[in-house]
């Protein structure tokens, strides 16, 4: 994910990088944010990725 972003920046591709989990101090498996119906750290990254593509799809 930060090798990703990194290149993004590197190419100026407009991108942000949505990471619940370092910002809270938390650890989680991989994939979490698959369970966005039941755990509110991964409903709050899903919900920041679907308004990112909202405001760039506008």
């Amino acid at each position: 994910m930060n090798v990703m972003h990194d290149q993004l920046d590197a190419v100026a591709v407009e991108n942000v990088l949505i990471d619940p989990l370092a910002e809270k101090g938390e650890e989680k498996q991989h994939c979490f944010v698959a369970a966005e119906r039941v755990d509110p750290t991964a409903k709050e990254a899903f919900d920041r990725v679907i308004a990112f593509i909202d405001n760039k799809t506008k």
